[in-house]
């Protein structure tokens, strides 16, 4: 596929050109069958999404107005027509459908294949797109973290036992997910020829991708300041707004705020006082540093007030972290910016944690176990686009907000659902550090992060947002983020981020 075709002025998606209809007969008389009123719906549906456009010169993508999705239709002169297209080009950049099994499509030259029974096509990984056949039965593959249950092979002779431990409310959870994922993707050839655009769109633009609701149904209410829609791009020059919350450890405070000033791509640090007990100190007692330095005075302390929409936050990028988070160094600060702007749609941070699933108690659990595994990335020291400010803050579903302000608790947790929710994403874990020298109950280096009950009400939280949600976002992925160089023994000139923590 030409990528470089899907650029211009329409860079935040593909565009997708529909032939217009046109009868087709070769010499001896032979004509191609009408439409069919799936493939009518299939072009209806192109035509009124936004991918579409009326200029073939500006099109990523060409959809023939031929039909290839009865079950029996003429391959030789099916693939004849195809080949007189005007911009055919062996099939360069055009999207074929074929979701009836064994029509026989196969000489497509360059074009792309959705359809079924793809792996006697032999299937192009990356560039086909496998769709479910259009009978009243179908395999298909599906995200199975949602819908479905997920079993160790050395439990498989347990299965029956298992599946009879499955809660209503988990069996209900699962009926509701897999319905909505028909409804959305599969239940007619409408939504699977929107589906194959929204994957096209992805591989094409995996920066820029997003969601085929998220152009149907925007954030509503946002302020000037805030993009309309999940930001994926992220400007070379803004650098970052550090936003560290505090309530009176003055201390550690003042180390963070010195250390992270040294950051060369640091625009400003943004301190919210949450203490409405006692005022921040006075302008003379602060540390002196080149950046700016602005005092917001909270009116009650909630742990939302780490997340709300400041004006004074100007940069794209905002770098979250708690008063005691005194280890970490200008370049893993530096580094860990970098790294953001590469993956701006994500939580990009230092510790990271896991959701688990307890077939025991049938419920979802928080571990911190220093595994491969990550799929949440705390917001005690975390690089995130502002964007999911003004999301937390105005769209999180049920009550989770309300939950996280009553139990003190847990905000980090639900930041980290809400991005993974919207963006389908997991998080990006920064450098190799695992041990952070902070007292506060969740960074392994105080008695507080023993504490049972602290991992309890943690895994409270976890269930209670899957129900808020009505489903588990969390994706689960073993990725880090190192320099380059980061391990290797080289002169510590050629290397530009070397005080970096080891494990």
């Amino acid at each position: 596929m030409n990528v470089y075709q899907c650029g211009g002025a329409r860079r935040s998606r593909i565009a997708v050109y529909v032939y217009p209809y046109a009868r087709y007969a070769d010499e001896r008389g032979r004509a191609l069958v009408p439409l069919s009123r799936e493939y009518l719906d299939v072009l209806q549906a192109v035509q009124q999404s936004p991918f579409y456009t009326d200029d073939p010169h500006e099109a990523c993508i060409f959809l023939p107005a031929i039909d290839t999705l009865a079950n029996r239709i003429d391959s030789e002169l099916t693939t004849r027509a195809l080949a007189s297209l005007p911009y055919w080009q062996d099939g360069e950049n055009h999207l074929v459908f074929s979701v009836w099994p064994g029509t026989g499509t196969e000489r497509l030259g360059r074009a792309l294949l959705a359809g079924a029974s793809l792996s006697s096509l032999v299937y192009r990984h990356g560039f086909d797109v496998s769709l479910p056949t259009g009978a009243e039965f179908c395999l298909a593959v599906l995200d199975w973290t949602r819908i479905g249950l997920h079993v160790y092979e050395e439990d498989l002779a347990r299965l029956p036992d298992i599946l009879a431990e499955v809660s209503e409310s988990r069996r209900l959870e699962m009926r509701r997910q897999g319905a909505w994922v028909w409804r959305r993707y599969l239940r007619s050839f409408r939504e699977m020829a929107l589906t194959t655009l929204q994957i096209v769109n992805d591989r094409v633009m995996p920066h820029l991708a997003r969601s085929y609701e998220e152009w149907n149904d925007p954030p509503h209410l946002v302020s000037p300041a805030y993009p309309l829609t999940v930001p994926y791009t992220a400007p070379r020059s803004q650098g970052f707004t550090a936003v560290v919350l505090t309530y009176d450890r003055l201390d550690s405070l003042y180390q963070i705020i010195e250390t992270v000033a040294l950051a060369p791509s640091l625009s400003k640090v943004l301190v919210v006082w949450n203490n409405q007990k006692k005022a921040p100190p006075s302008a003379s007692l602060w540390p002196t540093i080149s950046k700016p330095l602005k005092v917001v005075q909270t009116g009650a302390n909630l742990l939302s007030n780490r997340f709300y929409p400041y004006d004074e936050i100007e940069t794209e990028c905002v770098l979250a972290l708690d008063d005691d988070i005194t280890m970490l160094t200008v370049d893993e600060l530096e580094f860990g910016y970098q790294v953001w702007r590469e993956y701006p749609d994500r939580i990009v941070g230092f510790p990271s944690r896991n959701h688990v699933w307890n077939n025991v108690t049938q419920s979802w659990g928080y571990d911190s176990e220093w595994t491969s595994d990550l799929s949440m990335v705390l917001t005690g020291a975390a690089f995130y686009h502002k964007y999911w400010n003004y999301r937390y803050t105005n769209s999180l579903p049920g009550n989770i907000k309300q939950w996280v302000d009553d139990n003190m608790n847990c905000e980090d947790i639900a930041m980290n659902f809400l991005v993974s929710n919207v963006t389908g994403k997991a998080p990006i874990k920064v450098a190799a550090r695992k041990k952070f020298k902070c007292t506060s109950a969740d960074c392994s280096g105080g008695d507080l992060s023993a504490n049972v009950d602290h991992f309890i009400e943690r895994s409270d939280c976890i269930q209670h947002f899957v129900g808020a949600f009505g489903a588990m976002p969390l994706r689960r992925v073993q990725f880090r983020a190192d320099p380059v160089l980061y391990r290797d023994d080289f002169p510590a000139k050629l290397k530009r981020y070397n005080d970096v923590g080891s494990l």
